[in-house]
């Protein structure tokens, strides 16, 4: 059997499960405004982690989660 690391798995299982447990009422968030969010999370994340740890400098070491 093989087991995953958190990095190894990244930030996206957290924001699905986020999205999806936090955001309930189908009347204010519909599935399609959920495909937009996760969309926007998928176009900026990675970039935005690429950058800080291009051009950031961190005091203390992080993860991608």
């Amino acid at each position: 059997m093989v087991y995953l690391t958190p990095e190894e798995l990244g930030w996206r299982p957290y924001i699905k499960t986020w999205i999806t447990t936090f955001f309930t009422d189908e009347e204010i968030m519909t599935p399609e405004l959920k495909a937009h969010l996760l969309m926007l999370f998928e176009a900026t994340i990675d970039i935005g982690i690429e950058f800080v740890r291009t051009h950031g400098v961190e005091p203390i070491k992080t993860t991608d989660l």
